[in-house]
């Protein structure tokens, strides 16, 4: 989950001014997971560790980099992590996009109970979306190679008609009117292009209560190192997933997974 910058010399132009309509090429679906059906599709299980783990590197004399490895119990919870920061903006933990979208969804939804959250994969079968106004870029008109992101949506109780989003690994105002936010951070590409954007929606509270990650997707088993940096709370492990990890699940955009509309 790491940033790939389009060469400057074929660099692509957002759509930037607010009269241009949505493009027609944004592919969206969306879907409602049916949590009696199990959803485990792609589980990862490391035999090497029977319980989940987080992992931190002390680094030794000669440079090289070790793994040592805390217990999740002796460390805070994402929930508390999630309630405990003192704004949305301290949550993110980069190139972690989609823990961050579930600390920041627990954390909406004790703010604002009475207003609805969707959780929003975006990514496309071959695993690359161009983006702007992200922050993992130096220049908001730069865009950055995604092989998926994750953001945040919202309707509030006191505006039905307006849907927003919160996205904060963006440089755009959180939240932002989902118009402006797809215009300014996708770019405008022909019909069919395969790097068109693809939209999977979930309910917050199925998200919240199913998802787990062991963050093993971060890990580079070649090297022993972590392509970035591990969040400092214990891995998310939902109450109603029954692996360590079912990221994959929502990251399958080329067969539809087992869901109910």
């Amino acid at each position: 989950h790491f940033s790939n910058h389009i060469n400057k010399s074929q660099r692509l132009e957002p759509i930037i001014h607010p009269s241009i309509p949505i493009p027609s090429h944004l592919t969206t679906f969306t879907e409602t997971w049916n949590s009696e059906v199990d959803p485990i599709i792609y589980p990862y299980q490391d035999p090497s560790h029977s319980t989940p783990f987080a992992a931190s590197f002390t680094t030794t004399a000669d440079s090289q980099s070790t793994m040592q490895y805390e217990a999740a119990e002796s460390m805070p919870s994402a929930e508390e992590t999630a309630l405990a920061a003192g704004s949305d903006a301290e949550l993110r933990v980069p190139y972690y996009c989609e823990e961050n979208v579930w600390r920041l969804a627990y954390r909406k939804k004790h703010e604002f109970p009475e207003d609805r959250f969707w959780v929003c994969f975006i990514s496309n079968p071959i695993k690359n979306v161009p983006m702007f106004q992200q922050k993992a870029s130096n220049d908001p008109m730069t865009s950055v190679c995604w092989d998926y992101h994750v953001i945040l949506l919202t309707v509030r109780s006191a505006e039905p008609g307006t849907v927003l989003v919160l996205d904060i690994d963006s440089r755009l105002p959180s939240p932002c009117p989902l118009v402006d936010y797809l215009q300014q951070s996708f770019p405008a590409l022909p019909p069919n292009m395969p790097l068109a954007p693809f939209f999977r929606v979930v309910d917050a509270d199925i998200f919240l209560q199913n998802f787990a990650s062991d963050r093993m997707h971060m890990y580079n088993r070649e090297k022993g190192t972590w392509n970035a940096p591990p969040p400092s709370y214990a891995p998310i492990q939902s109450g109603q997933a029954n692996t360590t990890s079912n990221l994959k699940h929502y990251l399958n955009f080329v067969d539809r997974p087992n869901f109910q509309e």
